[in-house]
């Protein structure tokens, strides 16, 4: 190895860091660095990027494809262009172990000669022959038997030759699994030929020792040789074929055939993941599985080597000047055939050069003027130009009709909760500000009545029911207004008496906190979320432009505070100015009116009404929001732009409009560039002719900060926002003049509210700001002076001091002293936003038609002497005093101070637990039903829910139910989805030398907290779960947006031939006939396809379906505890259905089923599990994987069967032998599932029914909906600006098509009888279970108007006296004396007769009588209890299943929708509700919330329902009504279903919950719909003493299941998977047969 010197490493140092110093500090020329590289003195023929990614190597391409394609091709010059990230293999030289031995230049021969000729003739300098050393000298080992079994074995059981034992039998190895039996055996029968007698139940040696004798001599047989041959070519390098192994085999490790033979098994079973991508990693892999079986076989092949491989390795030596001339040579003949062909095609080759330096001169032309451009205007300049305006996403809200019914409900909640205090805990605001006034309808109105009679006990809560109902009615027939903010209220209050004056409400702030007063807006929404990020594009004017204060406010967002100035002097007050012959002046007369019409608009209101008005410019806590807030309460329709587009801008402009959207009013939202002239023209064009609108006026209000700049640096951004707040502002109203004067529209001139400063220069360092709005008053002088009178009115607007604004919130610390001098003013943006919609409305308005206005609401701000000394003074002044209170705070507040940092760092360990249970309050909630209920429901016939689970795209039920009830995932969810997706283990043990026991990241291995984990993989767990981009899982055919199709081609002309293998040459053969020549080559088959021959060559063909919602991303079933056997075995359908089931099992304090035959036995239990598809990935490889001749496991078949998931579940968990059913009802199928075990339950065939539904997302599936465009397409969603988790949008006006998604949901469904005696926990009642089809039609997606079945009845005059409880409990009673009568008179004949039998008869005959009188007793509770409905015509099943509990429709307290997002299904599913409703009476004004989970799941078509009825059971149990978080407008459609209402964010229910519905429809007039009831009213129908026992026992069985959820969640294992039945082999028959059958506790589990 060469050393250098200490100093030629010194010198190399500053070389290095000189030439990167150089790199670094010069501008990139790389066209002409290029051009030196490639194209220099010594053009470069290998090109190595170093790096991260291919950048420079990818534009190197592209100079090459341009610039040097000709002449590499006349010089014969090949390129090579390698990236570290991709070709380090190519790179970095890898030493093999054993380098090839080449020709020693003592010995060469003829032969190697003619072979160095031949290379250097094709221009390859380096030359490697064959060599003459032997290799090396191996004795073979004949392949035996027990080899091919063990491999054959292996294969079938998908384990390690490690794994399997040769004293078993193929019987006991797989388990009683016959499928795979079959198959082993199938295959040995294809290796070996004949086989013994019942080979599955010899042990593996005997099998071996049996095949060794009848085969002496043994090579590979037809299995092995044809799976070898498949593996060859499908993953190994391109070209690889069996004879090509061998062929290494032999040459490179001289191994004989028997040794050859057992390495090619030995690969079979160590198979690459993927396909090599060159020979030389098939080589290694070769190596590799050679080493290991040598080992094996105690050959040390590196001594056997040491002679042979050891020696120097033999070279050729060639002088290169020979290479060179011969190369020469070489060149020179190519260059004069490429001459001769270019002449015969009448080419030109000089023409490329001269066309290429013409593209050169071009190109250096055009680069010269963009660095010329670029220099002038600046990055920032050139940066901000490009156009963002796009009708595709432009977002419109109108549904305020929706909103304002939310609005109430929250209200109506908050109260009930929290009766005392008229702030409501949903919104933050009190009932008055919550705009009803404005957004008075009827429906709002009979939803008031409803609450109000409904509340006839709370005085308190009708006295203000009546205020609110009074204020609505009185606004539902007039327009909506907004009134002016609070301190234009209070400054009209203090006009007629001075003394009066609101001072602002200031505080010295504490250390830490520079927040230096609060500022409270009537009205303002405080409490959303989520708010448009203010970018320097998009700032509000709010005045200046200069931060004058180095203590400025951490709190930038004002508009959540509050601060009162009331003023001084009419002085301060606004002023309107005309311009007369001495210049602009006030014009005493008009600005008497605007007062006037202030102080109206305070009082009784400004409607805006039909009036469209343009908003540029209005970012967080800007004038331009609060004005926008004033316009939409006032009924507007208004166009708001915004420069920052994204989810988050557009979900708070959203949630503005929900809150203040008065009735009528609309707000659309358009991204827009205010720097670009193209989007001024779009926005325009796009207002009068795609919307066909005319506007009334126009607000340009955005506006670029310029901080810090003075004269002598006016920089780009200082040019870019001189032309967005002058230069296209007036482009801005050019356009709108323009398209007015077009469409001839006179009669109504825009007007232009120009928004002015009083900072003209009087603070500096602002760049161009003041000359922008300097700029902008010409306009005033233009309006006369210019021909656009007709078609826009102008109204400037001198802004003063705003506080809160993007502008200006830096100087808002020097606002309480500059109010308090008296002499200047400031204005909360409320306030100025007051003022200016004012102007645009009452006369101001009218007479800025006739002449140009000018109002100065500058608060005198522009006359102050010396403005800028002042502020200089009054920052001096706080900031001693905020010195001197921070000290006096830290004096005072140290020990709280202290106690607060050791409270900080306490970090609590959060309980995971399976879910929340809580027990109805026996005095306040059961006993008023028990009254009425206790004893008039046969309990046995009752079907109620005791557990649910699943395994969604969300994960469990638990994680995806605080993401749809809170919209975010606790410490608990995070932890346990962390877990769930493999992202962390748990560890109890040494963990880096210490004892440790907790969550250990599973790529670190570094210990991990709770709260650490949420810190550190929250972002990645919402990023892979839910709906999202597909990502590549279970099914590898996802994550892609193209669909793998074959296209048909004709072979014209005979191929090159290639190996295959005996088997595929007979395939061959079989399938293209005289097409195909097969024929051997040096003892090998070889296959020339013939023209006429038919190829299938695959081909992608778009796909716009590539989101959907897939099970979180890691997620396996191996962290449950599921062994790799079953995970191999079966399909992942079945795999999330074990462990929902378990889930399901869990929450019902089930942890080990076979204790529930110890109460019924195994026929009681019933499996009802369907699906749509079912066993999707299965399906994928009996089809797709056969015909590609991949290898799939022989029992496949099995695996589709949609009922095999159910027998699964059965042979690993349950052991039960009762009803197995299996429901396919499309996306319905979860529910038809309920249907099923509801019909088992109710009329005895099962005590026990698991139900529920499974389905998985599939390429093929998911193309065929997109084909029916019932799915969204993504690429359209995309391009509107959408993100994947918003393309699923239920109900709203957008929607566009179901997302689909994947995933397995399983609920618990017992008698109520058996869930009361062993304590099982009731999540609800199912009341009623009901499915129907349709009508004649031609659309397999049926209107699902078969439902309204559920609520048929024949008309009668008076109702049902049966629907009352009263007169059901009264005909019981008297029914249960007579039978108690008859009981009796039977038992004394039997007393009196008993003499005539023996004593057994008698015992006999007298249980015969209790069961006689049982019997009739369950009759009565049948005719008069749980199905008394059944023999009325006059009463529906719903009506019915409803007053069983005493309910009726009135108390169905939400619906759960099937709502998928499409446009038929959300209208035709809200239809049904509607006329379901309205059939059975329910009252007006009682709003039905609708719950639409889609939003969140996706749709996951056979699970779909099974997800909704879990959640309606969390709801049940939570009193929280989970909104769809993505319904940003509803439907205007859907107003007509008037008892609906569509929340899009969380309400808590204003009182227990009673009942809800849950509906689904699927293909095939597949409609079903469940009622389920609040578990209190089944507590209600038993006594209170069993109630108290049944606590204590679900108490009990809670803790068990509890603990045994930790320990599975902590290093056990969660899913238990059974081995034997629950009773022995030997008493099969005798425990099935009997009926009474049970298991005592003892048995082995």
């Amino acid at each position: 190895m060469q050393t250098y010197t200490r100093a030629e490493e010194e010198l190399t140092a500053i070389l290095v860091t000189e030439l990167l110093a150089y790199q670094f500090c010069s501008p990139v020329q790389w066209i002409s660095t290029q051009e030196s590289i490639l194209s220099g003195a010594q053009p470069a023929e290998r090109v190595i990027e170093i790096g991260p990614g291919e950048t420079l190597i990818n534009m190197a391409k592209k100079t090459l494809d341009i610039s040097c394609s000709v002449q590499d091709l006349v010089a014969g010059r090949t390129r090579q262009l390698l990236s570290y990230a991709k070709n380090v293999e190519d790179i970095q030289y890898s030493a093999q172990p054993t380098p090839d031995a080449v020709i020693s230049t003592e010995s060469h021969d003829s032969s190697s000669t003619e072979s160095t000729k031949l290379l250097v003739a094709a221009s390859t300098i380096s030359v490697n022959t064959a060599s003459t050393t032997d290799p090396l000298k191996i004795e073979d080992i004949p392949l035996n038997a027990a080899d091919a079994l063990r491999t054959i074995v292996c294969t079938g059981l998908k384990r390690q030759p490690d794994q399997i034992s040769f004293e078993e039998t193929i019987k006991r190895l797989c388990g009683g699994r016959s499928p795979l039996e079959n198959e082993i055996v199938g295959d040995l029968t294809v290796e070996f030929g004949n086989l013994p007698d019942q080979p599955e139940d010899l042990t593996l040696s005997q099998l071996a020792a049996t095949l060794n004798e009848s085969q002496h001599e043994r090579a590979l047989g037809a299995w092995s040789n044809s799976r070898i041959g498949r593996f060859a070519t499908s993953k190994l390098s391109s070209g690889s074929s069996l004879s090509s192994l061998r062929r290494y085999l032999s040459s490179r490790w001289g191994l004989g055939q028997g040794l050859q033979d057992k390495v090619l098994l030995a690969s079979l079973l160590n198979q690459p993941s993927s396909r090599h991508s060159n020979e030389i990693a098939t080589q290694g892999f070769l190596d590799e599985m050679t080493r290991k079986i040598l080992a094996v076989h105690n050959i040390n092949y590196e001594a056997s080597s040491a002679g042979t491989m050891g020696q120097p390795a033999a070279t050729v030596n060639i002088s290169p000047e020979v290479l060179l001339a011969l190369q020469k040579d070489s060149i020179a003949h190519d260059e004069s055939l490429l001459s001769v062909y270019a002449r015969r095609c009448n080419r030109d080759l000089g023409d490329s050069s001269k066309s290429l330096a013409n593209i050169k001169r071009e190109m250096s032309n055009i680069q010269s003027q963009l660095d010329l451009w670029l220099e002038e205007h600046g990055q920032f300049y050139a940066d901000n130009l490009g156009s963002k305006f796009d009708p595709l996403k432009v977002r419109t809200y109108d549904s305020s009709w929706n909103w304002v019914l939310q609005d109430f409900m929250a209200w109506e909640s908050s109260w009930n909760s929290n009766p005392e205090n008229e702030i409501t805990t949903a919104t933050g605001l009190d009932c008055e500000s919550l705009g009803f006034e404005t957004r008075a309808t009827s429906r709002l109105l009979h939803t008031i009545d409803f609450i109000r009679n409904r509340s006839a006990q709370d005085k308190i809560h009708i006295e203000r029911l009546e205020r609110i109902r009074q204020s609505v009615s009185e606004a539902i027939e007039k327009p909506p207004t907004f009134r002016c903010s609070w301190e234009l209220i209070k400054f009209f209050e203090n006009m007629d008496d001075p003394k009066k004056d609101a001072q602002p409400n200031f505080e010295l702030p504490l250390e830490g906190d520079d927040s230096y007063f609060t500022e409270s807006i009537f009205g303002q929404d405080p409490t959303s979320s989520t708010s448009e990020t203010s970018t320097p594009e998009e700032q509000s004017d709010g005045m200046i432009n200069t931060p004058l204060s180095t203590i400025s406010s951490k709190n930038e967002d004002l508009t959540d505070h509050a601060m009162a100035f009331g003023p001084r002097g009419y002085a301060l007050e606004p002023t309107i100015k005309t311009k007369g012959q001495s210049g602009w002046s006030c014009n005493a007369s008009i600005t008497a009116d605007f007062h006037s019409w202030v102080k109206k608009s305070s009082t009784d209101g400004t409607s805006f009404e039909g009036q469209t008005v343009l908003v540029t410019g209005a970012g967080k806590g800007s004038i331009g929001q609060e004005l926008i807030r004033f316009l939409l309460t006032a009924g507007a329709r208004v166009l708001v732009t915004t420069s920052s587009y994204s989810t988050e801008v557009t979900n708070s402009w959203q949630a503005l409009y929900a809150k203040h959207g008065g009735r009528g009013s609309q707000l659309s939202v358009l991204p827009f560039n205010g720097g670009s002239k193209k989007d001024i023209m779009s926005v325009v064009d796009y207002i009068f002719n795609n919307l066909g609108w005319d506007l009334d006026i126009v607000v340009p209000f955005a506006a670029i900060k310029e901080t810090g700049r003075g004269i002598d640096n006016i920089d780009s951004r200082s040019e870019m926002a001189h032309r967005a707040m002058l230069t296209n502002t007036i482009r801005l109203l050019g356009a709108i003049k323009s398209q007015k004067e077009n469409r001839r529209i006179f009669s109504n001139p825009t007007q232009v509210i120009l928004p002015l400063s009083p900072n003209h220069g009087i603070f500096g360092n602002d760049g161009l700001y003041a000359e922008s709005k300097l700029g902008l008053e010409s306009l005033l002088n233009k309006h006369q002076s210019e021909d656009w009178q007709m078609y826009l009115s102008i109204c400037g607007v001198v802004i003063g001091w705003t506080r809160g604004t993007g502008l200006m919130a830096s100087n808002d610390t020097f606002a309480k002293e500059i109010d308090r001098r008296g002499d200047m003013r400031t204005f909360s943006t409320s306030e100025m936003a007051s003022y200016i919609a004012c102007l645009m409305t009452g006369p101001v308005h009218s007479l800025c038609q006739m002449e140009p206005l000018l109002a100065d609401i500058s608060g005198n701000m522009s006359s102050h002497p010396d403005l800028k000394g002042l502020l200089n003074q009054i920052r001096a002044e706080q900031a001693e005093s905020k010195k001197m209170a921070d000290i006096r705070a830290r004096d005072e507040g140290l020990e709280s101070f202290e106690q607060k940092a050791i409270t900080s760092n306490f970090r609590p360990r959060p309980m995971m637990v399976i879910d929340s249970y809580r027990f109805p309050d026996d005095e306040i909630e059961v006993a008023p039903i028990r009254k009425e209920l206790e004893g008039i429901v046969d309990l046995d016939h009752v079907a109620v829910i005791v557990g649910f689970g699943e395994v969604g795209p969300f994960g469990s039920s638990r994680t995806r139910w605080e993401i749809e009830a809170t919209g975010k995932l606790s410490i608990q969810g995070c932890v346990e989805m962390a877990w769930q997706m493999g992202l962390i283990h748990y560890h109890n043990g040494v963990l880096k030398g210490a004892q440790y026991c907790g969550w250990v990241d599973k790529q670190s291995g570094n210990p991990l907290s709770d709260c650490d984990v949420k810190i550190k993989y929250e972002e990645y767990i919402f990023n892979h779960t839910g709906l999202r981009f597909w990502e590549s899982q279970h099914d590898e055919s996802t994550g892609a947006s193209q669909q793998s199709l074959l296209h048909e081609v004709h072979v014209t002309e005979d191929l090159a031939p290639f190996e295959v293998t005996l088997e595929t040459a007979d395939d061959l053969q079989r399938q293209h006939g005289d097409k195909v020549d097969i024929f051997d080559r040096d003892g090998e088959k070889f296959a020339r396809l013939k023209a006429g021959a038919t190829l299938l060559i695959p081909k992608g063909a778009k796909l716009d379906v590539g989101v959907g919602g897939q099970i979180p991303k890691g997620w396996n079933a191996s962290v449950y505890g599921i062994s790799d056997e079953i995970i191999s075995q079966v399909d992942p359908v079945t795999l999330w259905t074990i462990v929902s089931t378990v889930e399901a099992l869990l929450s019902a304090g089930i942890t080990d089923f076979y204790e529930l035959y110890q109460q019924i036995h195994v026929s009681d239990v019933g499996i009802c599990v369907g699906a749509g598809m079912g066993a999707a990935e299965s399906i994928q490889k009996m089809w797709k994987g056969r015909y590609m001749d991949q290898p799939v496991q022989k029992d496949i078949l099995a695996e589709t069967f949609i009922n095999t998931t159910g027998a699964w579940v059965n042979m690993l968990l349950l052991g039960a032998s009762g009803p197995i059913r299996t429901p396919v009802g499309a996306c319905a199928t979860a529910l038809e599932s309920v249907d099923t075990g509801y019909d088992l339950i109710t009329v005895g065939r099962a005590k026990l029914c698991l139900v529920g539904g499974f389905d998985a997302l599939q390429l093929e599936t998911a193309a065929e909906f997109r084909n029916m465009q019932a799915t969204v397409n993504a690429t359209q969603e995309t391009a509107a600006g959408r993100e994947p988790r918003e393309m699923s949008r239920p109900m709203t006006s957008s929607r566009a098509g179901f997302v689909e998604a994947e995933g397995s949901g399983v609920q618990v469904m017992t008698t109520a009888r058996l869930a009361l005696d062993m304590g099982l926990p009731i999540h609800g009642i199912v009341a009623l279970s009901h499915t129907a089809s349709d009508k004649i039609g031609r659309s397999v997606p049926a209107p699902g108007e078969g439902l309204l079945t559920v609520v048929a009845e024949a008309p009668s005059k008076f109702p049902s006296p049966m629907l009352k409880t009263a007169y059901r409990r009264r005909n019981i009673v008297l029914r249960n004396s007579q039978i108690e009568e008859k009981r009796e008179e039977d038992l004394a004949w039997l007393n009196e007769n008993a003499n005539s039998y023996d004593a057994d008869s008698v015992d006999s005959m007298r249980s015969e009588i209790e069961m006689e009188a049982q019997r009739s007793r369950k009759e009565v509770l049948r005719t008069y209890g749980n199905r008394f409905w059944e023999s009325d015509d006059r009463v529906s099943p719903l009506r019915g299943a409803l007053a069983v509990w005493g309910l009726t429709v009135d108390d169905l307290d939400f619906a759960s929708l099937h709502g998928t997002s499409t446009i038929k299904n959300d209208l035709n599913e809200t239809n049904v509700i509607q006329q379901q409703n309205a059939q059975l009476g329910r009252t007006q004004g009682n709003l039905l919330p609708c719950v639409c989970q889609k939003w969140l799941t996706g749709h996951g078509k056979g699970a779909a329902a099974a997800f909704a009825l879990n959640g309606c059971l969390q709801v049940l149990s939570s009193g929280q009504i989970p909104g769809n978080r993505n319904a940003d407008n509803i439907d205007q459609r859907l107003d007509a279903s008037n008892y609906l209402v569509f929340p899009n964010r969380t309400i808590v229910a204003p009182r227990p919950l009673k009942a809800f519905t849950v509906t689904s429809f699927g293909f095939g007039q597949k409609n079903a719909q469940v009622i389920g009831v609040h578990p209190r009213y089944l507590f209600g129908a038993i006594s209170a003493g069993e109630y108290r026992e049944y606590q204590e026992k679900v108490t009990d069985r809670r803790r068990r299941a509890f603990r045994h959820f930790q320990d599975g969640l902590y290093g056990g294992k969660l899913v238990q998977l059974k081995s034997n039945s629950p009773y022995a082999d030997s008493d099969t028959a005798t425990f099935l047969m009997n009926r009474k059958g049970r298991l005592s506790g003892k048995e082995h589990q």
